[in-house]
């Protein structure tokens, strides 16, 4: 039993029979005329749909129910020329990425009946970008749920689409439906990623106005928005407000903040978050201590360097040792670029170490960066050295490592 179709009319079935038939060789329309045709043979599934679409039509205009087949759905998704609709369901069915696995779907109020879920299609489209895709496919599901717009904030979010952050919004009040506080924080998230910090907190005093209480993750979303912007004072102002409210921090909290500190250049007030963030027990924490990860000392490294003082980036980066932190690509590339600034090769070549000697593969971005250190040290010998032992190690060697690598000739003049 299928859910209503909204805005389906007879005209539209009309329509997708006719691109039936173009599409397929005029299969379609050969269940209106077979016996016209010299009483050529008609694959049954055609056939089937084809009484399936006049039961349809017999039933009256908004009366009746419309299932979604595996060719419809496939023809359904493709309305208004969408790029690699039929990729995106494949890797949306998982397995072995078949489409004629959708066979007998239906969009359906929580979930698309038979192999894939319409949450599966939201994450297709956030890995695309895909936030007109996503807004359209919303329209289709009757009855949809909160979270259905918390995942279609999603799309918005990492797409950095404030715009259709703000359809979304007009679809849940067509809906009747109130916004919790995820869905609030989900939009305010999207705020602080297109920049619109003013947006951001009109929305968090609409959510407070509207009698819900802010979380840790409403609070982080707040402050990563300010963070983006270079806004510090108002990144604290939140954190403020946060403690005001008792609200405990967490890690997020504090990095975010950090990161505030590193987009203004205040490395004094960094160090502070830093000591708050690792002191054994506070009243606005009413925790223990939470120790630093990769993101903390790459925050705090990217601080120093934005600030210029190269050799206290150098003391952070000794917190990767100091912790026992795995670390990530990002930030041993991070603790490259302060090497760039005095050009200390040997440093440099250290990071590379202890960066295999605890696992992590580089990427070309830190490839990049190790060249473009031993250029600025005058070491096109190793410059070239460097490449030679990755494209060995069969790491990803691109455009960018050898513009490094050019680069690193021409401080030597040894083009």
């Amino acid at each position: 039993m299928g859910h209503r179709l909204h805005g389906w009319s007879d005209a539209d079935e009309m329509r997708w029979e006719e691109k039936d038939a173009e599409a397929t060789g005029g299969a379609a329309a050969a269940c209106h005329s077979h016996t016209e045709a010299g009483g050529g043979k008609v694959d049954p599934t055609r056939r089937s749909r084809y009484i399936a679409i006049r039961r349809r039509r017999r039933q009256g205009a908004g009366g009746g129910t419309v299932d979604l087949g595996r060719g419809c759905l496939r023809r359904f998704v493709c309305r208004g020329g969408w790029v690699q609709a039929e990729a995106w369901l494949a890797e949306a069915c998982g397995g072995g990425g078949r489409l004629d696995r959708l066979r007998g779907s239906q969009v359906v109020g929580h979930a698309m009946r038979g192999e894939i879920h319409h949450a599966s299609f939201f994450i297709m489209c956030k890995k695309r970008r895909a936030v007109s895709e996503a807004l359209r496919f919303c329209r289709l599901i009757d009855s949809p749920k909160i979270s259905t717009f918390n995942m279609l904030l999603s799309v918005c979010a990492h797409s950095q689409d404030f715009d259709g952050a703000l359809q979304v919004m007009v679809l849940l009040k067509d809906a009747g439906l109130t916004p919790d506080c995820k869905l609030y924080t989900t939009l305010i998230s999207t705020c602080a990623k297109c920049g619109k910090v003013d947006a951001m907190f009109e929305v968090f005093h609409e959510m407070v106005s509207a009698g819900i209480e802010p979380n840790v993750n409403t609070y982080s979303a707040l402050i990563d928005g300010c963070a983006r912007a270079g806004q510090v004072a108002k990144a604290f102002g939140a954190y403020g407000i946060m403690s005001s409210k008792k609200v405990k921090p967490d890690r997020v909290i504090f990095n975010a903040l950090i990161s505030a500190c590193g987009e203004s250049g205040a490395v004094a007030r960094a160090f502070d978050v830093l000591s708050e963030m690792t002191a054994e027990s506070s009243e606005s924490k009413g925790t223990g201590p939470i120790l630093p990860d990769h993101v903390t000392v790459g925050a705090l490294m990217k601080t120093c360097i934005q600030a210029g003082q190269a050799h206290r980036a150098r003391e952070v980066y000794k917190m990767l040792h100091e912790y026992d932190i795995k670390g990530t690509p990002e930030v041993y590339t991070i603790a490259l670029r302060s090497c760039s600034l005095t050009g200390d090769f040997g440093f440099a070549l250290k990071i590379y170490e202890d960066m295999n000697k605890m696992g992590v593969k580089p990427d070309e971005m830190f490839l990049s960066a190790l060249v473009d250190v031993a250029g600025h040290a005058r070491r096109a010998d190793a410059a070239f050295e460097i490449m030679k032992d990755a494209r060995a190690k069969d790491l990803q060697v691109g455009t960018m490592a050898y513009s490094s690598l050019m680069g690193a000739c021409c401080n030597v003049s040894n083009l």
